[in-house]
């Protein structure tokens, strides 16, 4: 969902507010990806062409929830359905599918993230890690464009690669001192609903 979208017809800059993506089907955490705001400056020359040239994105501070479970995790599952989305099939099938609009886009960041990982370990308690920037350039250039759809796939693939990455290298204290504070909580919750009883 998208609450609010804003663009000057006079320079081509403009913002969206209100981002947010819920998960697919199977995962228990209530969204996956959320912002407050994307600023953004178009070519404003190319809003009436084939082709519409993005001068710059920029995405500060992301909220994006990592969920693991023991089918693979809501961020790869997500890449899954945008592919999927794409097609495997002709150039025209994918572009029938991803819409008309064609893209180029000459930087897109994302900056300041956060990650919140959930997993079954954890019980529904979310560790919460800083996510490298990430800064795209020259997105569909070499094709002569790119598809709203080809664009979701790259953004998608550059985050998934970078929460894999920091998951494998969580600091293990945190994780611990994580699960500890869900086993005192059972212990707490388990004392409370035995007490009184012989």
């Amino acid at each position: 969902t998208l609450k609010e979208t804003k663009i000057s017809a006079t320079d081509g800059k403009g913002s969206l507010r209100g981002f947010r993506m819920t998960n697919p089907s199977g995962f228990k955490t209530e969204s996956s990806v959320e912002f407050d705001e994307i600023s953004m400056a178009l070519d404003i020359k190319t809003v009436t062409e084939d082709t519409i040239v993005i001068r710059d994105i920029t995405i500060s501070g992301p909220r994006i929830t990592y969920e693991h479970s023991s089918g693979g995790s809501n961020i790869d599952a997500i890449k899954k359905n945008v592919d999927s989305y794409l097609g495997a099939g002709s150039s025209e099938k994918k572009s029938s599918k991803a819409g008309s609009n064609k893209l180029i886009i000459e930087k897109l960041s994302i900056l300041n993230g956060k990650a919140n990982v959930s997993a079954a370990l954890l019980q529904g308690k979310t560790m919460s890690l800083d996510l490298p920037n990430i800064v795209l350039k020259d997105i569909g250039k070499s094709k002569g464009s790119a598809t709203p759809g080809e664009v979701a796939s790259k953004v998608m693939d550059s985050l998934q690669k970078n929460i894999n990455g920091i998951i494998k290298h969580l600091n293990l204290d945190q994780i611990k001192e994580v699960v500890g504070s869900v086993v005192s909580g059972a212990k707490d919750m388990l004392e409370k609903g035995t007490a009184g009883t012989q």
